[in-house]
């Protein structure tokens, strides 16, 4: 528990964010394929064939982004919760990553067409914000630290 806890290790930021960066590329070249790009094949069109290696990779990423996600929520939010410093960004992180994986879960396993269709590209949206707001939790939690340096 004391491994990741108000700092995350350097290895592990490189990790989590090469998996991030990982997931967010396959899944919008995944889209890309899926929506714009149709082949011929023989017996008419045909998805590209590079799509089902795509969502695979997202996927899998996806699935090492769960498990460091998870080592987060019993290390790094309990530590920093107690310094009320970046709670309110880190409440919308969890609850975006938590939506992602929730939406997933519904992607993979959701029968109704009309329904799959609005949770995709809720999935997409909130997906391709998401380094975004990882990017603005990180340089804030930096702003924060050079702040209570100097005040110290």
């Amino acid at each position: 528990m004391a491994l990741i806890a108000v700092k995350i290790p350097k290895k592990i930021q490189m990790l989590f964010f090469s998996l991030i960066g990982l997931s967010w590329a396959t899944g919008l070249a995944f889209f890309a394929l899926k929506t714009w790009f149709i082949v011929e094949g023989e017996f008419g069109p045909e998805k590209h064939p590079w799509q089902q290696p795509m969502l695979m990779i997202h996927g899998g990423s996806s699935f090492l982004i769960m498990m460091m996600f998870g080592a987060l929520l019993v290390s790094h939010v309990p530590s920093t919760w107690k310094l009320n410093r970046l709670r309110g960004i880190g409440i919308t992180l969890v609850s975006i990553i938590s939506f992602q994986v929730i939406s997933a879960y519904m992607l993979y396993y959701l029968g109704n067409e009309t329904m799959r269709d609005i949770i995709e590209y809720m999935h997409l949206f909130v997906g391709f914000i998401l380094p975004f707001i990882i990017l603005q939790h990180v340089l804030a939690g930096k702003k924060k630290k050079v702040a209570a340096i100097n005040k110290s």
